[in-house]
């Protein structure tokens, strides 16, 4: 009988201590849960924001139809001619001949970038631009159908040769209003047509001191008289 008292005594005790340890043990569970559940919120990939679309214009100004113009003659069509028909330098884009049209974002990363769009030759011609000027060409030209939508007024100046804008764009700008080198405007006021031709040859031979100016021996005779028989057109 004693016996079985004092084995009732060690479970009651036995019982108590079980519940007195269980919330502790309970708690320790739930503190041990909560790290595991702040590793799973970490990991929970954030929402990625959407880059902002680009705003592009969608009508231009008299004023900028014009400037625009103006860089197609200067810096297009020396490849293209002014109506975008093409030449052995540059393919027609439009026309018949034409085969791609392109949108305004994409003329737009042409015009900025011409060298990884296997227009190297173009890059003097571009880096006179700035974004907005890129941006009003693009939807300039991105607006034409067709060639006849092109249409220069007589007393607009005629597009550089290619040879002009391939040799001289990079010191004269493409549209020869000087950069390093000097304005070549009324150029033909300033020097006889025969000094002008010898000049392209042998800059040193008519008096030019400085070593900016290069020599362009290699350019054929008839190359050298398309660049002088532009420029003695450009008269202001």
């Amino acid at each position: 009988m004693k016996k079985l008292k004092l084995y009732c005594l060690i479970g009651f005790i036995g019982v108590g201590l079980l519940l007195q340890a269980w919330p502790t043990q309970a708690g320790n569970l739930q503190n041990t849960a909560t790290p595991s559940s702040a590793k799973r919120t970490a990991r929970t990939p954030a929402k990625r924001s959407r880059p902002p679309v680009e705003k592009i214009q969608v009508e231009l100004t008299p004023e900028q139809n014009m400037a625009a113009l103006k860089n197609w003659v200067f810096l297009c069509a020396p490849c293209h001619t002014v109506q975008a028909t093409g030449t052995e330098n540059g393919p027609a884009l439009l026309g018949e001949k034409a085969h791609k049209s392109f949108t305004v974002a994409q003329l737009k990363k042409i015009f900025a970038a011409p060298d990884e769009h296997g227009l190297s030759e173009a890059i003097p011609a571009f880096r006179k631009l700035n974004a907005k000027q890129r941006e009003e060409l693009a939807i300039w030209f991105a607006m034409l159908k067709k060639p006849e939508d092109i249409v220069v007024t007589t007393d607009f100046p005629n597009p550089p040769p290619f040879i002009f804008v391939q040799q001289c764009a990079g010191c004269h700008a493409p549209d020869a209003t000087g950069n390093i080198g000097p304005n070549l405007y009324n150029v033909n006021k300033r020097r006889e047509r025969a000094e002008i031709l010898k000049l392209i040859e042998d800059p040193a031979s008519v008096g030019v001191k400085s070593n900016i100016m290069p020599t362009f021996s290699e350019l054929s005779q008839e190359e050298r008289i398309k660049i002088v028989d532009w420029l003695v057109t450009l008269t202001k």
